[in-house]
């Protein structure tokens, strides 16, 4: 709100109250504008948010189907499916990454982790092979 003190006492005080009164007009005004935008920016951000999550699961499947196809009839270490992965489908992926995915998988029971000389490697189990 902006007040001009330069004027005569009885006139400042009307125009005072005349930029109060605006104010309060103007005030609902943008407070109605601010709702429905924060409203679309709600939506919006909940389509991305959706989006995201929609581009998360296809990667994840994605994953899911070339960890599938590279132990199709193998066993193989981490490194080495990680090196597999990089060289063949191009995909750089952190390690832990690769070896949280296939935690899940082996917890869908769709890969099976066999120690063999203190080294793991990984495999499909019959559920894998099939789907």
């Amino acid at each position: 709100m902006f007040i001009k003190y330069y004027d005569k006492r009885n006139m400042s005080n009307l125009k005072i109250y005349q930029e109060r009164k605006n104010h309060a007009k103007n005030s609902k005004r943008h407070s109605s504008d601010n709702h429905t935008k924060r409203d679309s920016t709600n939506s919006c951000a909940r389509k991305s948010r959706n989006t995201r999550n929609l581009l998360r699961k296809i990667a994840q499947n994605f994953l899911d189907i070339l960890i599938l196809k590279k132990l199709n009839g193998k066993q193989m270490r981490l490194r080495e499916l990680c090196k597999a992965l990089k060289k063949e489908a191009f995909i750089s992926i952190d390690p832990r990454k690769l070896h949280k995915r296939i935690k899940s998988m082996e917890k869908e029971e769709i890969i099976k982790i066999c120690n063999i000389d203190g080294r793991k490697l990984y495999s499909l189990t019959d559920k894998g092979k099939n789907d």
